[in-house]
């Protein structure tokens, strides 16, 4: 919320990455012209609507106004993928593995650094 040490970082934030495959149309998807990447575009589609009918099952409170707008929960998510890094977690040997685990982290100042380049400092550029 408005009190997190973080709310002046998130205000920064688009509503929407109109770019993200999230969003892509099967005639967007067909213009990949790369099968794997557009089986991946499609399964990534796939699992927001699942995640979305899940939580709307298990904890509709987490969705808030999204409730019933899988387009606004869609908007979060394409947010989200476009500014967090994803780190696959460690099985029971130390081995890397997907299938343990995987998970993304924002991390502000990287964020801030890469997504940042209008920010005017100091009258430099």
């Amino acid at each position: 919320g408005e009190a997190s040490e973080y709310a002046p970082y998130v205000a920064t934030l688009p509503n929407r990455v109109a770019t993200s495959p999230i969003h892509y149309d099967a005639q967007t998807i067909a213009e990949v012209q790369y099968p794997p990447a557009m089986s991946e575009i499609r399964e990534m589609q796939d699992a927001c609507r699942s995640w979305h009918e899940k939580l709307r099952e298990k904890a509709p409170e987490a969705l808030g106004d999204a409730f019933f707008d899988y387009e606004a929960f869609a908007n979060a998510v394409g947010v989200v993928h476009s500014r967090t890094y994803g780190v696959a977690g460690d099985d029971a040997s130390g081995e890397q593995s997907a299938t343990v685990g995987y998970f993304r982290a924002l991390l502000p100042l990287a964020d801030m650094l890469n997504h940042g380049g209008g920010v005017v400092v100091g009258g430099a550029r």
